[in-house]
């Protein structure tokens, strides 16, 4: 799977523009500020629908004006393939895949496949379980549209019984209506985050592994108390939610909100067997997160036969002589966009294929590499 074609209008600080990507390298350089982390932005929505960066989706749209357009041509297994997206001036948005109209986001997610490392990736291993939530719901939910329509329901029923807790009603049999659907969902959840955790585990020891040569053992964990008291069967899961909402009914009933479910789950990351969030330096927690996104490349081609398009937003320049030349050379088959403030901190010998894009104040200037393809 490749981008191979990138058009803007109005996105961010680009009025027009019509990019052409090389199948495999494309470096894109520019000082801060000039739109590098912008074009970034634009293929990240191509694969999930929506930013990294903001939930206002109308920061996308360049100032003072209405509309944007976004397209991204690609290939998959050798056929041609196009998302668009269109803000409208009624801030609602219109969809299409190869010029079809697209009616909900679940429709989108899936089609084109990106792994992104950012630094704000670096959340995933020093802040709150909310992040490495989204992490794994994002990252399942681009293999496995049966996961994110479970997820989906799952998160209505949450917000429905939600919405009766802070009323304090106490109709039991409305409860349970809500309670069952959260069960069933919750348990389809679960256990497609347990296969893929069990494959993240794998591939990410692996991994970190090599790019620490060999001193540092990391490992994943899932942190459910469903499953690590009860097991892995579905009805044995669902019967569990079930009591244990109920359980907690009335408590959920003083506070507001439901207490107990996956939406409440973590994972464990650790370093040599010590909490990589408590005892792990900056430069290991980094190592650490960025182990976790490169397994999601192996993971991804597992699943669909393809490889991913990779992201490295601003991270090159943290990555010593040994990590870039393994990174390079492990995805050299993986087409990748790399944003850096320097052409420099690219070791030289990443440098002799592919295409440079120079960003200056939202325009992209084009060279190929040596051995540009």
């Amino acid at each position: 799977m490749f981008v191979r074609k990138l058009k803007l209008e109005n996105f961010r600080n680009y009025d027009e523009l019509e990019l052409e990507f090389d199948r495999y390298l494309n470096l894109i350089i520019g000082d801060n500020g000039q739109g590098k982390t912008n074009l970034i932005e634009a293929l990240f929505v191509g694969g999930f629908g929506r930013s990294f960066r903001t939930s206002r989706e109308r920061d996308m749209v360049r100032f003072n004006l209405n509309t944007a357009y976004l397209g991204i041509h690609f290939q998959q297994h050798g056929i041609e393939s196009q998302l668009e997206m269109r803000f409208l001036e009624d801030k609602k948005k219109s969809l299409r895949y190869n010029g079809s109209p697209i009616h909900r986001l679940s429709e989108w997610v899936g089609r084109l496949n990106i792994v992104a490392f950012t630094p704000e990736d670096l959340k995933l291993v020093k802040e709150s379980p909310v992040e490495r939530r989204r992490f794994i719901d994002r990252e399942i939910s681009q293999m496995s549209t049966r996961y994110l329509m479970a997820f989906v329901h799952y998160n209505r029923a949450l917000d429905q019984r939600n919405a009766l807790l802070r009323t304090k009603s106490t109709q039991w049999p409305l409860y349970e209506i809500w309670e069952e659907k959260m069960a069933q969902y919750g348990a389809q959840v679960i256990l497609k985050r347990l296969e893929f955790i069990s494959k993240l585990d794998r591939i990410s020891q692996r991994i970190h592994f090599q790019m620490t040569n060999g001193k540092e053992k990391f490992s994943v964990e899932y942190l459910s108390f469903i499953t690590n008291e009860i097991g892995q069967d579905y009805d044995t899961i669902v019967s569990a939610i079930i009591n244990k909402l109920e359980e907690y009914r009335e408590k959920d009933i003083e506070r507001g909100f439901t207490w107990y479910g996956p939406h409440r789950d973590d994972l464990k990351l650790t370093i040599n067997g010590h909490d990589a969030r408590v005892f792990g330096s900056q430069g290991q927690q980094r190592t650490a997160a960025l182990s976790l996104k490169l397994s999601e490349i192996e993971i991804i081609f597992e699943e669909t036969g393809e490889y991913p398009v990779l992201i490295l937003d601003d991270v090159m320049s943290e990555l010593d002589q040994h990590r870039q030349n393994l990174l390079i050379k492990t995805f050299e088959n993986v087409q990748t966009f790399i944003t850096t403030t320097e052409l420099s901190t690219i070791k030289n010998d990443h440098l002799s294929r592919g295409k440079i894009l120079k960003v200056i104040d939202g325009t992209v200037i084009e060279f190929e590499t040596s051995g540009g393809n």
